[in-house]
């Protein structure tokens, strides 16, 4: 029997519905029932009593949810032991303009024989996976529960816009976002994170945006920026990173804030170093 099929029992034992542990577990409904239904023929017993609107424990399932638990809870014991001086960080694409590494770099200086396993990703990427990690940096607004996991905000950013210094836009010291609506806009690509939040920015600004362009790499985006094919958002943080003298950073007057933050799942049991870790992050920026 698997982990991961302990886990998924655990989920649709306690969200009570097929739709909701699926979507939990990052699986198809019938991948999951499929593995309730070896996990029931290896036990020989029926663990859930199925019905139009939830799923409930049988109390053959009661009594194997008490175990499942214990053997999870002594799993995840096992790994913070076996790892003590691993951290594994799960992060967004975008890390030299909030100064990550030196942080990371001055974080391990002090702690010997440390080592950080880093997945640099989309944002997506990131947060589908963040069982696979201790920590994941990731802007907030990305979460889709909050209630799920426990939020260190580290670094706030602002949205802004980038033009290039041969759009007439690049006169102007500030603007409303409703204002560009009928300009064509080079975007990251989706799942990244920051298309997302472009995307949603521009909506709640009362427009779709018309897409030009959906580029992987920021330098990219503003490459073509640069050459007039459309113009960007971005962060201020990014934008002062790739800054030269053919685009220009417009403000917005809506104000957009999008923070970044340490997080992790909640009931996650963690070593010292990396409570300590997560006091470090919060202490340095």
């Amino acid at each position: 029997m698997e982990i991961e099929s302990l886990k998924c029992f655990v989920v649709l034992s306690d969200k009570k519905r097929f739709t909701e542990a699926a979507y939990e577990c990052n699986m198809s409904q019938s991948t999951l029932s499929k593995k309730i239904k070896k996990m029931e023929n290896e036990l020989g017993v029926q663990l859930f009593n199925r019905t139009m609107h939830e799923t409930v424990l049988t109390v053959e399932g009661e009594k194997f949810y008490k175990y499942a638990k214990s053997i999870l809870k002594m799993y995840d014991r096992a790994l913070v032991e076996l790892q003590p001086n691993t951290i594994r960080l799960g992060c967004m694409s975008v890390l030299s303009p909030y100064h990550i590494p030196k942080m990371l770099r001055d974080f391990s200086l002090s702690h010997q024989n440390l080592e950080f396993h880093i997945k640099e990703s989309n944002a997506r990427y990131a947060i589908d996976h963040i069982d696979d990690f201790d920590f994941i940096l990731i802007r907030t607004d990305l979460l889709d529960n909050h209630l799920d996991y426990v939020i260190s905000p580290l670094i706030d950013d602002e949205l802004c816009l980038v033009v290039s210094s041969l759009n007439p836009l690049s006169k102007k010291s500030e603007i409303k976002l409703s204002d560009i609506k009928d300009e064509a806009f080079i975007f990251p690509e989706k799942g990244s994170g920051g298309y997302e939040i472009f995307y949603d920015a521009c909506k709640r600004a009362g427009f779709e945006p018309n897409i030009a362009i959906e580029m992987p790499h920021t330098s990219t985006m503003f490459s073509f920026v640069e050459e007039n094919v459309g113009i960007s958002l971005s962060f201020k943080k990014v934008y002062q990173e790739f800054e030269n003298p053919k685009i220009k950073m417009i403000l917005l007057k809506d104000d957009l804030h999008y923070p970044i933050a340490l997080v992790y799942k909640k009931g996650k049991i963690l070593h010292s170093i990396k409570k300590e870790f997560i006091e470090y992050c919060k202490e340095y920026f």
